[in-house]
């Protein structure tokens, strides 16, 4: 199973609850997070193939209030 969505942190945490024999991998799609991710203050990227578990409560997600309030159109 791999799972996939409109989100990476319920997957990871799906994924580190199994057997890797179960959820091998993730689906990680890089231009699309970069949008969905945007307003995080520590948006969890991948390095060397990998994607680290927030150490932060829950999910780990975290607003950046500095892009919330900002009233400009979101360029990617």
């Amino acid at each position: 199973m791999i799972p996939h969505g409109h989100g990476i942190h319920a997957a990871l945490h799906v994924i580190a609850s199994q057997s890797p024999m179960t959820c091998p991998l993730a689906e990680y799609l890089i231009l699309k997070m970069q949008s969905y991710d945007h307003f995080e203050l520590h948006p969890g990227l991948p390095g060397a193939a990998r994607i680290a578990l927030p150490d932060r409560p829950g999910f780990g997600i975290e607003m950046d209030q500095a892009k919330v309030e900002r009233s400009a159109p979101l360029q990617l």
